[in-house]
């Protein structure tokens, strides 16, 4: 198993992350490292909260990787946050809306949620009495087409039999 420095490793990780976002493959291609050792460092980045992302557009990153986005920039000055967002591949006002986004999720109350519960209770009982519906539909058709299929056959024996 070949070992790879600390060095190689971090530009592996930087190439990864915007503005790069360079794909596995290149990457593989680029620096000679096996495609499953670059999973395995995205994947360990990502657990350490960095913003690797395969997704060269930003509208693509998952919630969890906008959300360490906000953390990372909420202590940062405006100059701060620009030099971020232009290392980043990002843009100022997409942080402020991913910060309003998350906020607006802490404003939920209970109420709603009970009211959305009771709704999603709603729905899986008209689902089920739909499937239950369809599901008998489905026999009445197949057991119909059985009869036609008899019925010819009976048709069929019959002439052959006349003649």
């Amino acid at each position: 198993m070949a070992h790879h420095s600390k060095e190689l490793k971090q530009k592996l990780i930087n190439d990864m992350s915007p503005p790069n976002s360079l794909t596995t493959p290149e990457l593989s291609a680029k620096y000679g490292v096996p495609k499953q050792t670059i999973y395995s460092w995205r994947k360990a980045a990502l657990a350490q909260g960095m913003l690797v992302s395969k997704q060269v557009n930003s509208c693509q990153w998952s919630n969890e990787t906008k959300l360490a986005a906000i953390i990372e920039t909420s202590i940062m000055t405006q100059a701060e946050k620009a030099e971020y967002c232009r290392k980043k591949g990002l843009y100022l006002e997409q942080l402020a809306q991913w910060k309003v986004a998350c906020l607006s999720g802490f404003n939920t109350t209970p109420q709603v949620d009970k009211q959305q519960k009771s709704d999603l209770v709603s729905k899986d009982k008209q689902i089920k009495l739909l499937e239950k519906d369809l599901h008998r539909k489905n026999q009445a058709l197949a057991e119909s087409a059985a009869l036609m299929v008899l019925s010819k056959k009976y048709r069929h024996h019959l002439l052959d039999e006349e003649d």
